[in-house]
């Protein structure tokens, strides 16, 4: 196997568990169990992401009390990790745009059950309200990651 096919294919396998490793929960003690149960809003994937863009984020109980956020005009592109803070009745956290500049002003968001789904508030959303819903699996959080992985190409 000539060597630039084993270092592509030693790179593919790599990027494979990684991502495979960020898809895994572990099962909750019953501690984070509890946790999670407090939380003024469910762990899970919501989104409302169509052709034209949107937003899809994955919220994570303890002990990780944080989330991924994908935000797309048009294709996406880009994953954002950020830790939440507990307020009366919502999650708050700050994020970037994709694809912005590191010294870009960060994005304040909020959000809060609204059934099963989620209420955004943020100056990306504009000045109502975006509705999230809640979805079975990351669809564009899944897209996003293989934009990461094919180098964004």
């Amino acid at each position: 196997m000539p060597a630039s096919l084993r270092r592509s294919s030693v790179a593919l396998f790599c990027a494979s568990l990684l991502f495979a490793g960020c898809q895994q929960e572990s099962a909750p003690d019953n501690a984070s169990a509890e946790a999670a149960s407090n939380l003024p809003v469910k762990p899970g994937v919501y989104g409302n992401v169509q052709s034209s863009g949107g937003m899809e984020l994955q919220i994570y109980g303890p002990p990780r009390d944080m989330l991924e956020i994908t935000l797309c005009k048009g294709p996406c592109t880009a994953i954002n990790r950020a830790r939440y803070q507990v307020v009366p009745g919502a999650l708050t956290f700050r994020s970037q745009e994709n694809g912005a500049k590191p010294d870009a002003a960060p994005i304040d968001f909020k959000v809060s059950q609204q059934g099963e789904d989620l209420k955004v508030e943020s100056e990306w959303t504009g000045p109502q309200p975006v509705i999230l819903k809640r979805l079975p699996k990351r669809t564009a959080l899944a897209a996003a990651q293989e934009a990461i992985l094919r180098g964004g190409k």
